[in-house]
């Protein structure tokens, strides 16, 4: 009889499996349950794990550098205002003297200028240049574009705006090393001069050196001082442009529109007609001739009788 492992191993299917294999069975099942239960929970750490945060310090290191380059800039507006033409000069006047008198506004008046083009002044010029802190240029731009006693709102009006920013935290990093190295190298030739065994010529050079080290030293700074007033204020450029008063236009009379037209209309006729004699002077002596010929062939033609090219009959 053949050898069959089923049957020896007590699994065959026609029999029932042995009580004491129930338990074993059990326990095979509930690990695996919870093998299951453990594969099903794994991912979900991953899934609800936060991102890591940012450290403290990249946060301030990152918003340190952006207030840097904010606080290096140096900006400048310009504005152009349209303005009505009887009111040109006291818009101009109004605000140079505020910027000249008004103490709160913190304005230096850079240049101011009004231009007036002759008799007629229907296009004056005029501009206001000023430098003002931050907090003051809305309120300079706002007083620029208010309208003046007996004006309405719409009559001022600003036609042109822009605004420009110049990074300097380049050009004020350069400055500043320059001035560093400068004054280092003046406390070193102040330390040569003051040894005891100098001698005469070093000491003139040296005293040469300090007073060139010294100016171009007071020239950097003034360099530096002027970039950190850029930076600190800010530049506006204010120009008036002027609306000339609209005239009423009256219907005009036909007969006064030729008349005043007809100096014109007889000018033109006349030089159409000069014109046309010396453009018909070349032609004259080409028509009398072609009118010579003319005549010519037609005597000859009543003379002569009329033959058909056929008829051999002698002539009498």
């Amino acid at each position: 009889m053949p050898y069959n492992p089923l049957k020896t191993s007590g699994f065959f299917l026609g029999r029932r499996p042995s009580r004491s294999l129930l338990p074993l069975c059990l326990a095979l099942l509930a690990l695996s349950g919870c093998k299951e239960e453990k594969h099903h929970k794994q991912p979900e750490p991953m899934v609800a794990s936060p991102a890591p945060a940012p450290s403290v310090a990249d946060a301030a290191g990152g918003a340190g550098s952006a207030a840097t380059r904010q606080a290096s800039l140096a900006y400048s507006h310009s504005i152009t205002v349209r303005v009505p033409l009887g009111s040109f000069d006291k818009h101009y006047a109004d605000l140079r003297d505020a910027c000249l008198h008004d103490q709160t506004l913190h304005c230096l008046l850079l240049s101011a200028l009004v231009e007036h083009d002759g008799a007629d002044d229907q296009s004056p010029i005029a501009h206001v240049e000023v430098r003002l802190p931050h907090d003051q240029v809305a309120v300079f731009i706002a007083r620029a574009l208010h309208p003046l006693s007996g004006e309405k709102p719409g009559d001022v009006l600003a036609i042109r705006q822009s605004t420009r920013a110049e990074d300097l935290s380049q050009p004020v990093a350069d400055a500043t090393t320059r001035n560093a190295e400068l004054e280092n190298y003046r406390n070193r030739l102040t330390e040569l001069s003051k040894r005891p065994d100098t001698k005469a010529a070093d000491l003139i050079q040296i005293e040469r050196e300090l007073a060139h080290t010294q100016a171009e030293m007071d020239n950097n700074a003034t360099t530096l001082r002027d970039m950190t007033t850029r930076i600190d204020t800010e530049s506006l450029f204010i120009a008036f442009q002027s609306i000339a008063p609209q005239k009423e236009n009256k219907p005009v009379s036909p007969i006064r529109e030729a008349l005043a037209q007809s100096g014109s209309l007889f000018t033109d006729s006349i030089a159409d007609v000069i014109r046309f004699v010396f453009g018909a002077l070349p032609w004259v002596p080409v028509i009398l001739g072609g009118a010579a010929i003319l005549r010519f062939a037609g005597r000859r033609w009543k003379r002569a009788p009329f033959r058909w090219p056929w008829d051999r009959t002698p002539r009498a």
